[in-house]
């Protein structure tokens, strides 16, 4: 991911300024990854820090609305656009729902709440506007619910919360998502034509890093959001294959250090935010704006991947520590 941030500003801009923060912001995340990870999980993982948390995301998703400087005018980032607060949200959400879900005990007031919230922050993110991200909120959910009920179960209470409908309405009724949408399924947007170009053009072993020719003239956005097109034109088509497959070991990973609902959430976030942004690369999806975690520039999603990272580690310690010990079998003389 580095590498081919480095590529496509530093070699085809001569912008040494996003590869540097992108380096600080990885250095920074793994001080802070690392800090999280060694603290006491039971006084981490508990309701006020959980409250604090919620409260926190839920001001900031309020505060960017309320700087909105004109009506078109875009609101998702504090700090001068450094700070994306819709990435703070799914980080704060994924830890909730896991804790919640897994342990409290279930009671249909209890999961009310819970998809409040979620409807809440999912309307706050599609006012910014930002109708992708608040839709993949609603996934999160879905996921969250799958693993704490089951299949069927599952997609009943989702189907009862009635977020299908409303995501469907986002959809349908938000301007630039439906213009989106109908652009894609009629023809192909210009940045998904010249994506697959690239693509296309990268072969298996692509044409050698920092010789991107279509990726650092006419794709905007190579470094983030078309990531994988850049890529697959100067390492091939055969680097996309082992970057989903690194994905997949570290979902494994996640998992199994975490064996909790928490973490398995992260490894499903970090594999289907992976394959969501491959998806759009190829032209299979709608192009919406997903970055894949810890590859494509972002500040902001870098870091709370990073501290994802952590809280599954955080969460395997808790497991650890409440687990009660095996009494040893009893032997004779």
């Amino acid at each position: 991911g580095f590498s081919q941030v480095a590529s496509i500003n530093l070699l085809g801009k001569g912008d040494f300024k996003r590869p540097l923060l992108h380096f600080l912001v990885f250095l920074t995340s793994l001080v802070l990854a690392n800090f999280l990870a060694g603290l006491n999980p039971k006084k981490i993982l508990k309701n006020k820090t959980l409250l604090l948390l919620l409260l926190l995301t839920s001001y900031t998703l309020l505060f960017v609305l309320l700087i909105k400087k004109g009506e078109n005018k875009v609101s998702r980032w504090l700090f001068g656009g450094s700070f994306q607060v819709s990435e703070f949200s799914k980080f704060v959400l994924i830890l909730l729902s896991g804790y919640i879900l897994e342990r409290q005990r279930l009671n249909p007031k209890l999961l009310i709440l819970l998809c409040f919230i979620f409807l809440t922050h999912s309307f706050l993110i599609y006012l910014q506007p930002d109708v992708g991200t608040s839709l993949y909120v609603l996934i999160i959910f879905l996921m969250a619910l799958f693993l704490r009920l089951g299949l069927r179960r599952g997609f009943l209470a989702f189907f009862l919360t009635l977020f299908i409908p409303l995501g469907v309405t986002f959809v349908l009724f938000k301007g630039y998502a439906k213009r989106r949408l109908e652009t894609f399924l009629n023809k192909k947007p210009y940045q998904v034509e010249i994506a697959r170009l690239c693509i296309v053009r990268g072969g298996m072993l692509g044409e050698g890093i920092g010789k991107g020719l279509y990726s650092k003239n006419y794709l905007f956005a190579g470094d983030n959001d078309f990531i994988y097109a850049s890529l697959g034109e100067e390492m091939g088509v055969f680097s996309l294959f082992i970057v989903q497959s690194l994905y997949l070991l570290l979902a494994l990973r996640i998992a199994k250090v975490g064996r909790g609902l928490t973490s398995y959430l992260i490894a499903l976030n970090f594999l289907l935010s992976s394959t969501l942004s491959l998806g759009i690369n190829l032209g299979l999806l709608p192009p919406k704006g997903m970055v894949s975690p810890f590859l494509s520039y972002g500040s902001t999603n870098l870091l709370f991947s990073t501290l994802l990272l952590a809280v599954a580690k955080l969460e395997g310690s808790y497991k650890a520590s409440t687990t009660p010990n095996p009494i040893p079998p009893k032997t004779g003389r």
